[in-house]
């Protein structure tokens, strides 16, 4: 009998070795996803007035506050204002231009950029999806419920627009109001 409980003994042991080893790999894999997340967690956006002046080409626009509380820049923002539209992931890139804004690049704190709104289209509500780069070089997508994901496409592409485009953040020499700022009131 005691042969038995000793390999009753031996398989218990084994099999809390395992279990152990199990959550140890499972607790470096969650702090790992959450390491790659936690830039990206810092990065929203939001419509705020517009103070600059009207860009020829803009219709009607409001202010985009792109807020970066993270200590690192990110890289190639794009942001589609969506009205009557779910999403404006893979829509034509042609309308998703037209209703987007390219900012690019926003430092720690954030930028105020502008997105043509089209105007309220009686009083619907303006929804705001966008994706950007972080500093590691992944790709993210924060859709208009807030959930944020991470994706394997450049922002441009995620929104089918051509990589020939200006970047707002790369044109202010050109009189638009881009800002550095660290408070959009």
């Amino acid at each position: 009998m005691s042969v038995a409980a000793d390999w009753l003994t031996a398989v218990g042991t084994c099999g809390a070795v395992i279990v152990s080893v199990g959550l140890a790999i499972k607790e470096l894999v969650d702090k790992r996803k959450r390491d790659e997340r936690r830039q990206a967690e810092l990065i929203t956006a939001w419509f705020v007035p517009y103070p600059g002046e009207k860009p020829e080409h803009r219709e009607v626009f409001v202010g985009l506050y792109v807020s970066n509380a993270s200590s690192q820049l990110i890289y190639d923002f794009v942001a589609v204002c969506l009205l009557g539209r779910r999403t404006a992931v893979d829509g034509p890139g042609d309308l998703n231009l037209g209703m987007g804004a390219l900012i690019g690049n926003v430092p720690p704190g954030g930028y105020t950029g502008y997105v043509n709104t089209s105007g309220g289209a009686l009083g619907r509500r303006h929804s705001l999806e966008f994706a950007f780069q972080d500093s590691a070089g992944r790709y993210w997508f924060r859709g208009t419920n807030g959930k944020l994901r991470r994706i394997s496409q450049h922002p441009l592409d995620v929104f089918n627009i051509s990589r020939g485009e200006r970047w707002q953040s790369a044109v202010h020499e050109h009189n638009y109001f881009i800002e550095q700022t660290t408070d959009p009131t």
